[in-house]
């Protein structure tokens, strides 16, 4: 008569009607389930993969920042290779000046010896 509340106990074909309504709603009940735990899994997936390429990028930045210091320590030898390569040089060039003066100086000291005007001798 007005009532909007179902009967207690109503006709099978009203009954079997609610289940099927019932029945309905849980499956999409069940179907929405299944699409939050698919999302959820998509997004600890996703998640991961950016922890993984994350992980994978401070690898990279530590294997570069290693393979730069390296390169700075092998520089640096080189550099100080190089410094003393070029004492070695400079002693060598001041020790070739002091060779040269000595030499000069017993070129000169030999011209001294030498008389003047070397001697003539006559054929006869």
């Amino acid at each position: 008569v007005g009532d909007s509340q179902p009967e207690v106990g109503g006709s099978q074909p009203e009954v079997e009607a609610a289940e099927l309504r019932a029945a309905a709603l849980w499956e999409q009940v069940e179907a929405l389930r299944a699409q939050g735990r698919e999302a959820e899994e998509a997004r600890d997936q996703e998640a991961s993969e950016r922890a993984r390429e994350r992980q994978e990028a401070l690898q990279q930045v530590a294997s570069l920042e290693s393979e730069l210091e390296t390169m700075a320590a092998e520089i640096e030898v080189r550099e100080e290779e190089a410094a003393d390569h070029g004492e070695a040089r400079r002693a060598a060039v001041q020790r070739a000046d002091l060779l040269e003066r000595e030499l000069d100086s017993l070129a000169t000291q030999l011209d001294n010896l030498r008389p003047a005007h070397p001697p003539h001798f006559d054929k006869q």
